[in-house]
């Protein structure tokens, strides 16, 4: 009989001990990142279009041989300056390819939203990713640093959104009056 009991205690020791130890869910970017401003619709201060050239050269030899690849293609970049909290403004660089624009009636400011991925937002950092620092909390989590969030634009890059909502009301879209 005594030893059905320390059995019984030990399984009930155990059993407490491992409930205790079970780790909260590993935190997404989007839990990470839902407190710098980065999510929902934003102001525009303005916006810049930046015509540009890109391109790529890529060669190689062997013995008198050689070889050179390479393309160049014309590049049209928007600058958008933006509010993602009252008082702070960022310009951010957005390809031309992302942009949806939707003409609002009655829309009072010119405003923006970054679509990301949401696989990129389900997931979360794991070591130093991208140049942006990551740190690791007590269960071994990859968490980001303070210092990494406050550049929103370490987060905004073509490879991590889906699409960016520009919404506008029909005359923003007018040519300026002489």
């Amino acid at each position: 009989m005594r030893r059905f009991s320390v059995l019984i205690i030990a399984i009930l020791i155990l059993a407490l001990l491992s409930a205790c130890a079970t780790p909260p869910p590993a935190p997404t970017r989007q839990d990470q990142l839902s407190d710098t401003g980065l999510f929902g619709k934003h102001p525009l201060q303005g916006v810049t279009i930046e015509n540009g050239l890109e391109g790529e050269m890529s060669g190689g030899f062997f013995l008198f041989a050689a070889g050179i690849n390479g393309q160049i293609s014309s590049t049209t970049k928007y600058i958008f300056t933006w509010y993602p909290a009252p008082g702070k403004y960022i310009t951010t660089e957005i390809p031309r390819s992302l942009i949806v624009v939707n003409v609002v009636e009655n829309q009072v400011q010119p405003e923006f939203e970054l679509i990301f991925k949401s696989s990129w937002l389900n997931d979360f950092p794991y070591t130093y990713i991208d140049n942006v620092e990551v740190a690791r909390n007590e269960y071994n989590y990859s968490l980001y640093a303070d210092g990494a969030k406050l550049n929103l634009n370490n987060f905004i890059k073509p490879e991590n959104l889906d699409i960016v909502n520009v919404y506008v009301s029909p005359q923003d879209l007018l040519p300026p009056s002489k």
